[in-house]
C-alpha cells in the first residue's frame, strides 16, 4: 500500500527468520524488492545511516502491530520508545498512533471462583480433593486471566458495578507516556450497591491514525450502549481477546453502597499491568 501510495523506499523487520524469510518472498514475487527491503531483525536493532545500515535515513512513517491480550505484553512500550529516539523523524505518522488501556468493575461469584480453590474438590464419590491450608489462605495471582469476554452474560455471569476508567494511556511518539514503569490510582464510583466479591475487566483501545477518528476497540459489547452491537453481532478475534484481574482471594466479599468510590492502585512494567 506504501509503495502504490507513492513512497520510494520501505524498510519492513521481523526478528522471526522464517517470517522475515516468507516476506521477502511476497515482496520478489510482486516485483516490488526494488523498493521494499525486508530485514531480519528486532526493530531495536535496526542501524540508520548511509553506508552499510538498514535505514539510509530516519523514517516519516510507522506502522507495526506490536500488541498482545494486556497490550504492552510483546514489548509495544520499549519498542516504540526506541524508534522515537533513534529511527523516526519528529513529525513522523503512527499507525496506530495511540492506545487505552480500560478496566471495569463487576460482580461475580462463578468468575471470582476460578481464583482460589474451594474447601474441597469433589471428583466423585470416591474421589475428594482436600485443599491444604496454605492453599486455601493463597492470595491467588495477580496475572490476567484471558477470557472471550462477549461469552459471558450481563446479569447471569456478572453484575456491572461501575462504568470503565482508563488506567493507562500512550502515545507512540511521545517518549514522556513510554516510561519503564508507571503507576495510578483508579477511583471507581460504584453505580449500585454490592454484597459479594469482586473482579476487574480489562480491555484496550487504539487510534489507528492521529485524529483518533478510526478506533480499533476491544471493548466487550455491553459497553457500547447500542442494541444492534451483541454478543452475536461483535466481531470475534482469537486474539486481542479481554482479561480478569483478580483482587486478592482473601477479600472474598465487599460491601459497598451505590455512588461510592472505591480505589484500585494500577501498577505496570514494560510487559505486564
Amino acid at each position: 500500500m506504501s509503495v502504490k501510495s507513492g513512497v520510494h523506499r520501505v524498510v519492513a523487520c521481523d526478528c522471526f527468520e522464517p517470517i522475515a524469510r516468507c516476506a521477502q518472498n511476497i515482496v520478489n514475487i510482486n516485483g516490488f524488492s526494488d523498493v521494499i527491503k525486508v530485514v531480519n531483525k528486532r526493530s531495536d536493532k535496526l542501524t540508520v545511516g548511509s553506508v552499510g545500515c538498514d535505514l539510509e535515513r530516519k523514517a516519516d512513517l510507522l506502522v507495526a502491530e506490536l500488541f498482545d491480550t494486556e497490550l504492552i505484553g510483546e514489548g509495544a512500550i520499549g519498542c516504540y520508545r526506541h524508534a522515537a529516539q533513534h529511527l523516526l523523524t519528529s513529525d513522523a505518522l503512527l499507525v496506530p498512533s495511540r492506545a487505552k488501556i480500560y478496566c471495569q468493575l463487576v460482580e461475580s461469584d462463578s468468575l471470582f471462583s476460578y481464583h482460589q480453590f474451594t474447601d474441597n474438590i469433589e471428583i466423585n464419590e470416591h474421589f475428594i480433593i482436600k485443599c491444604p491450608q496454605n492453599v486455601k489462605s493463597c492470595d491467588g495471582s495477580n496475572v490476567l486471566h484471558d477470557i472471550q469476554m462477549n461469552q459471558l452474560k450481563p446479569n447471569e455471569d456478572f453484575i456491572v458495578v461501575s462504568e470503565p476508567e482508563v488506567v493507562f494511556e500512550f502515545e507512540f511518539n511521545n517518549i514522556s507516556t513510554l516510561g519503564s514503569k508507571d503507576r495510578k490510582t483508579i477511583e471507581f464510583k460504584t453505580i449500585r450497591e454490592v454484597k459479594g466479591p469482586l473482579v476487574l475487566f480489562m480491555w484496550w483501545t487504539t487510534d489507528m491514525d492521529f485524529e483518533g477518528e478510526i478506533v480499533l476497540s476491544c471493548a466487550p459489547f455491553w459497553t457500547y450502549n447500542d442494541s444492534a452491537i451483541t454478543s452475536k453481532t461483535i466481531p470475534w478475534r482469537d486474539h486481542w481477546i479481554q482479561a480478569i484481574y483478580y483482587l486478592s482471594a482473601n477479600n472474598k466479599r465487599f460491601e459497598l453502597k451505590a455512588n461510592q468510590t472505591f480505589k484500585v492502585e494500577a501498577n505496570r512494567d514494560e510487559y505486564s499491568l
